[in-house]
């Protein structure tokens, strides 16, 4: 999975701070935006978000570029609906070179489950890629057998079982053909087959399964990501899901640290809101330590300083995380646990 921030609203939080400001200032727009620094419009938006008042935050928007993730992920992310979602099509992106299954990471630990799983991917690809022929071909027999009539006897071809590219070769219609109707004719073929490899696309796609990867752009407000990060950074989302809403966090902390600053699962900040479906596994490591949390293929990592503030990172692998561990001195005195 790769989760980049490619854009997102100039100075966020002092645009956020700003509208806020506004709704109490005699002052003009520009002179309220202007009036703040970077320090002053993080105090203010401190203050927002102790008293509730969060339309503000929707005027900050953040967007991101998604990709390895699964027809699965896929929709569970758009029933968050205050956002904008561009996905890769399956109607116009041939599968058959893009087809790279999502495997579950649980699956890795249940040989007998995961053999079945990557039957049922093989038999996906193979039927994708026969369905698809088959329409192809169908829509080319279709379009060029009048036609084919003109330039060779087609009285006992069996249009079901026989390819119209290769019967072309056979009876000689291509561009190497000395008759000019013949050559274009067969550069006609040749653009059909483009035409209707889309046709072909749109309705072999429907055997393809959720696992299926696809590629996105999400665009979101800030408002709205807090309640994306509180729903999906929670252990009770699924796995993928959940990896996912923690890179976007990771991402927008960089660029607006105070509106995100208690940003993520009830738990981190607080209790869990669960009731009777807490998981029992608090993203809540004490003061001074580290909680290591296994999301997915995924290493979370959550620093709490003395302060009560969080550093949040995503490791590859346990050596990865720590290594980071015990290069870092500001955390080599942390004592830590692992919820894997």
């Amino acid at each position: 999975m790769i989760v980049k921030l490619i854009s997102h609203t100039n100075e966020p939080e002092k645009v956020v701070a700003a509208a806020a400001k506004l709704c109490y200032s005699n002052s003009k727009a520009q002179q309220v935006f202007s009036s703040l620094t970077t320090e002053s419009a993080e105090r203010f938006i401190r203050k927002l978000q102790s008293l509730g008042h969060d339309s503000p935050l929707e005027h900050a928007s953040f967007t991101f570029a998604i990709e390895g993730v699964s027809r699965s992920l896929l929709a569970q992310v758009t029933r968050h609906r205050i956002a904008s979602y561009s996905v890769q099509s399956q109607r116009y992106v041939d599968m058959n070179s893009s087809f790279a299954p999502i495997e579950p990471a649980i699956l890795e630990k249940i040989p007998e489950a995961n053999k079945e799983y990557k039957a049922a991917m093989r038999n996906a690809a193979n039927s994708y890629k026969k369905i698809q022929a088959l329409v192809v071909n169908a829509q080319l027999w279709n379009w060029g057998l009048e036609s084919l009539k003109n330039f060779c006897d087609t009285s006992k071809v069996n249009i079901e079982t026989t390819d119209f590219m290769d019967f072309l070769k056979k009876n000689n219609i291509t561009d190497t053909n000395t008759d000019e109707n013949v050559k274009d004719f067969a550069d006609l073929a040749r653009r059909k087959k483009k035409e209707f490899t889309k046709i072909g696309s749109e309705n072999a796609r429907s055997v393809l399964p959720n696992a299926c990867n696809t590629q996105l752009m999400v665009t979101m407000n800030a408002r709205e990501l807090l309640n994306f990060f509180k729903l999906r950074c929670c252990n009770r989302a699924q796995a993928e899901v959940r990896e996912l809403a923690w890179r976007m966090l990771i991402e927008v902390q960089k660029v607006a640290p105070a509106l995100f600053e208690h940003a993520g699962p009830t738990c981190l900040h607080g209790g869990c809101t669960e009731g009777s479906f807490c998981c029992g596994k608090p993203f809540k490591p004490a003061e001074n330590s580290l909680q290591v949390n296994r999301i997915n293929n995924s290493y979370l990592c959550i620093f709490r300083r003395n302060n009560g503030t969080y550093k949040i990172k995503l490791f590859n692998s346990p050596n990865a995380y720590a290594d980071y561990y015990s290069t870092h001195s500001e955390l080599s005195s942390l004592e830590y646990t692992e919820l894997l």
